[in-house]
């Protein structure tokens, strides 16, 4: 509890890591390749589309990856198993933010139910699979951290959008 606790404390403390161009594309090769073997077992197809003038963000690296990563591995830890897993991913900039949609078929989230405990600290809604409901809590607060927000939308056996949006400077 208390390392738990010291990892989200760290994030929400003033920031000591240098902003630097990002190429996102880049980094979601990187972080397929991490996730490789789940992509694999699972038979997830990953489609991406990238914008005009969305390839590059001037934000922090380890933050943008991290939120890609937990965006992406929960999309594949949560597929549903009545059909092969896919996750759309789209960058897009408008109004100079960075507008990252992440949509999957998976199982999908009660929103009615679940809507307003989402991103709380410890708060899972499916013991069917591995966590700690770390995830989703961090991925919110870096992303506040850079200035962002984020926003989802889901059917339970249907799947999940979620939608970040980045300052790109």
């Amino acid at each position: 509890l208390v390392k738990d606790l010291n990892t989200i404390l760290s994030l929400s403390s003033p920031l000591n890591s240098k902003k630097e161009n990002c190429n996102v594309l880049n980094i979601l090769e990187r972080i397929c390749g991490i996730l490789d073997k789940q992509i694999k077992e699972s038979g997830t197809t990953i489609h991406v589309s990238v914008g005009d003038n969305a390839a590059h963000i001037v934000t922090l690296k380890s933050y943008l990856e991290s939120i890609l990563y937990n965006l992406v591995s929960n999309a594949i830890k949560y597929k549903s198993p009545d059909r092969v897993p896919v996750i759309e991913l789209s960058f897009d900039c408008k109004d100079d933010r960075l507008i990252t949609t992440i949509t999957d078929n998976g199982i999908g989230i009660n929103m009615e139910r679940e809507s307003r405990y989402l991103f709380g600290l410890y708060k899972r809604f499916n013991f069917d699979v591995e966590g700690k409901g770390l995830g989703l809590h961090m991925t919110k607060v870096q992303i506040e951290t850079l200035g962002g927000t984020i926003a989802v939308a889901s059917e339970t056996g249907v799947g999940t959008t979620f939608v970040v949006s980045l300052p790109m400077k």
